[in-house]
């Protein structure tokens, strides 16, 4: 036996790989998740803060549906490839009302046009917070693109 192992553990270790290679599989190793970290008191991330707060910036029912819509049929780049045309279509209303709740999303940074038929869903909306597809999308996007479409959630207006 090697110097510095504890016999039993090592006969043990033998034991249960013999058993896997009999009866097939493989063996993985996942490192222990990391505890979240979280600012304040609160169990909140920016994903969740958004849809809690969806309602302040005041969408039309149009825009609200084409959000989710795009919400689902975006690709792993964040990327939505429709016309306006085919939304129009798919939503049974003028390609107008498409434009103009496109337009609203736009003005809010929810999402912004690449080019015709193209549209990039902004990750902090696309993705669950520091998941590993939102991460992967950032450094794809790059912090000055990211900072020139940033989401902020509309203060409530004080009533005097």
């Amino acid at each position: 036996m090697s110097a510095g192992w504890d016999e039993p553990a090592e006969r043990s270790l033998v034991e249960t790989l013999e058993r896997i290679s009999r009866h097939g599989g493989s063996v993985q190793f996942s490192p222990p998740p990391k505890p979240y970290g979280f600012q304040g008191g609160l169990h909140l991330n920016v994903s969740q803060e958004l849809q809690l707060n969806l309602w302040r910036f005041g969408l039309s029912v149009m825009a609200r549906d084409l959000l989710d819509h795009m919400a689902v049929t975006h690709d792993e780049h964040g990327i939505v490839a429709v016309t306006q045309t085919s939304l129009a279509r798919y939503f049974g209303c003028s390609q107008t009302k498409i434009q103009r709740a496109l337009a609203q999303l736009s003005c809010h940074h929810f999402l912004w046009k690449v080019r015709n038929g193209r549209y990039q869903l902004n990750p902090a909306y696309a993705y669950r917070f520091s998941s590993r597809k939102h991460a992967l999308l950032l450094a794809r996007l790059g912090s000055a693109t990211l900072t020139r479409h940033q989401i902020v959630i509309p203060l409530p207006e004080k009533r005097s």
